[in-house]
């Protein structure tokens, strides 16, 4: 069964899975049975391996924008047992260890470790636009714009815009071979042993079936049976998203196609339910909902994981950029709300608590009912949503509405995408969001695939704080520096997270240059314990270190942990000791600015004294004390901040303040 997908604009089903000898499908739901999520989905997401990135960028005119490029994308994705499996337009992907490969259209990770799963070993000539769990935990149904499949760079094999392959064994199957299909397949779902695909297609497996069709989940092979007659809307993606009821008596889709008919009841609707209790007779039920929009509007559409209620996207004109829940009754229907999001909504997914929507809104409708306006993500405070009068509130690029009535919840991870999130997926597990960006949470780069996620194992229990395996503040010669530490929890740490600043608070990039951008490092836990080489492009200067640790189901340490280093590059040796000038030590001075000097030596030179901004101030304890304020640095996120003291002997001493406050 379909777990409420969202569609991109296209997909197709293709299964892969090469054995040497017939492989039957069992006939089961293609899912586990859906488990309804327990609260909303965790705002960190699980990084999966490889990265998904966006480069090479393509040209991608619009009319008021002839010049405009577009960024690769993941278009599709699903969890196939223990795997992660996407599918998009991309070509390029960049492994754990930072370098970058070719891998087009195709990837998967393991749920659990993020690890890449067959890497390089499929193929596809061209887009993969849906991916279905098929009935064995492990294999996938993959359907999109492709006509063959390579395995491990072998000859093309024939796969009619869908194929089914085992990540098991990392193999094609033989037996499920597609022909015929004449445009590409935009959704697919499995239901026991019945095969569902949609797509712009007017002919499949040598039959003249339009938009839907069901096929033999072993061969691939049309059944004849199932077929609906559909008026032309003139419009592309006749097929946006599909579902079956976990009974398997009811296929609901929705897209772009207009009209539909069995040939005895012709419905005008946006969205349809048809009875397929008897695979011999499908018979369209008198469920309609017309669009309420143009039907060009319409950016994706998502049904829920019991089938009762299908969620609809729209977007491109400010004045259609609504989203709306509708219920699958079979009789006319009315939305049960509609939402304005301000801007465009390019993907949707509902679950059983939530809407999940991704676009490329920012300040979104508040209400009908109390909403939190939380603040902006990825350095975004302007769009279009701001600029549009009522009461609003700030949704980076992703939001999450209310099943009730659409009110925004208050869940914002923020996402730096550019038309928006046009793949979002629900399962078991958490939420699968697909896009033409690289960062959520402001500077976590996750790469076109987020993967907000529960845990397999309901895990609610946070890690410990991290702790640094080298002593503070030490003194480092050359590159790379190599920062190393652990952490602890009760199932195991995945990963963790690293922020490098230098002293005037910017952020230590990927290549070892400073920005004011936000960015962090990922390590993998191997028993707890990471090690992580910055890059070798680092500059001398003092660096403050902040790392959190991550479990799989996503919960974080409670607070940074933090450290520091200085780095001196190409010269081990440290200037000798400040001697000041002109004033005697301890003087009285009347009047301010206060003028400190001095000079100290150094086998190269003296180039600054470090530190963020310097106090004419001097904190006095019990009359010996004497501390000079000389940094001053917020470190961390949320509540919690510090700042860093020099003292008059030299030494740099972290202070951790309760709230920015003051507490």
């Amino acid at each position: 069964m379909q777990l409420a997908r969202s569609r991109p604009i296209a997909a197709l089903l293709l299964c892969v899975g090469l054995l040497g000898f017939v492989v039957s499908i069992d006939p089961t739901p293609s899912h586990a049975e859906f488990q309804p999520h327990p609260t909303l989905v965790p705002e960190t997401p699980h990084l999966l391996y490889p990265l998904v990135l966006g480069t090479p960028t393509y040209a991608k005119p619009t009319p008021n924008c002839p010049g405009c490029v577009g960024y690769r994308e993941v278009l599709a994705a699903d969890q196939a047992g223990p795997y992660i499996v996407a599918g998009g337009n991309f070509w390029e992907v960049r492994l754990r260890d930072g370098s970058v490969r070719t891998e087009r259209y195709f990837v998967a990770s393991n749920a659990d470790t993020g690890d890449s799963v067959c890497l390089g070993r499929f193929q596809f000539n061209g887009l993969v636009r849906a991916v279905e769990p098929a009935g064995t935990p492990g294999r996938v149904y993959v359907g999109g714009d492709f006509t063959t499949v390579a395995v491990g760079g072998g000859a093309p094999q024939a796969r009619s815009k869908a194929a089914l392959v085992d990540l098991n064994t990392c193999t094609l199957d033989p037996t499920f071979v597609p022909t015929g299909t004449n445009a590409k397949v935009n959704e697919m779902v499995l239901s026991g042993n019945r095969l569902f695909v949609g797509g712009d297609f007017t002919n499949i497996g040598g039959q003249p079936i339009r938009f839907v069709a069901e096929l033999d989940p072993t061969t691939g092979v049309v059944r004849p049976a199932f077929q609906l007659t559909f008026g032309d809307s003139g419009e592309y993606e006749k097929i946006r998203n599909m579902g079956v009821n976990p009974g398997g008596t009811r296929l609901v889709f929705a897209g772009r196609f207009g009209t539909v008919s069995d040939g005895v009841r012709t419905n005008t609707s946006l969205t349809a339910v048809v009875d397929v209790s008897n695979p011999a007779s499908p018979v369209l039920t008198a469920h309609r909902y017309p669009s309420p929009l143009p039907l060009y509007y319409l950016q994706d559409a998502s049904v829920s994981p019991d089938a009762t209620t299908v969620g609809l996207a729209y977007g491109t004109g400010t004045a259609y950029d609504y989203t709306y829940l509708v219920e699958t009754g079979e009789s006319l229907q009315s939305a049960r709300w509609q939402h304005y999001m301000r801007d465009t909504s390019a993907g949707i997914a509902v679950s059983n608590n939530a809407v999940y929507v991704g676009g490329h809104f920012c300040f979104i409708d508040a209400g009908p009912g109390n909403t939190q306006l939380m603040a902006p993500r990825m350095n975004l405070d302007f769009c279009t949503g701001t600029q549009i009068g009522g009461a609003g509130a700030w949704r980076t690029h992703v939001a999450a509405l209310s099943l009730t009535d659409g009110t925004p919840v208050a869940w914002n991870p923020g996402a730096n995408s550019s038309f928006g999130a046009r793949e979002m997926t629900v399962t078991s597990r958490g939420l699968l969001m697909g896009m033409d960006g690289q960062f959520v949470n402001d500077s976590l780069q996750t790469g076109a695939l987020a993967f907000f996620d529960f845990g397999p194992q309901g895990d609610g229990q946070a890690p410990g704080l991290v702790s640094f395996s080298a002593a503070a503040w030490s003194t480092v010669s050359g590159t790379p520096v190599r920062v190393s530490g652990s952490a602890s929890d009760n199932v195991g740490v995945s990963r963790f997270r690293v922020q490098v600043y230098s002293q005037d608070l910017r952020f230590v990039q990927a290549n070892g240059s400073l920005s004011s951008s936000p960015f962090e490092f990922s390590a993998t836990a191997v028993n707890g314990q990471f090690s992580l080489d910055l890059p070798v492009g680092m500059a001398s200067g003092l660096y403050v270190v902040t790392a959190k640790a991550v479990d799989g189901a996503g919960n974080q340490s409670a607070s940074w942990a933090t450290t520091g280093f200085t780095l001196a590059v190409g010269d081990g040796q440290a200037p000798g000791l400040v001697s000041f000038s002109a004033a005697a030590a301890w003087s009285t001075v009347s009047g301010t600015p206060v003028r400190v000097s001095g000079s100290a030596s150094d086998n190269v030179g003296v180039v600054a004294v470090p530190g963020a901004g310097v106090f004419a101030g001097f904190a006095v304890r019990s009359g010996e004390w004497v501390v000079v304020v000389v940094a001053v640095r917020v470190l961390g996120d949320g509540g919690e901040w510090s700042v860093l003291v020099g003292s008059a002997g030299g030494d740099v001493v972290r202070v951790v303040c309760g709230d920015v406050e003051g507490g």
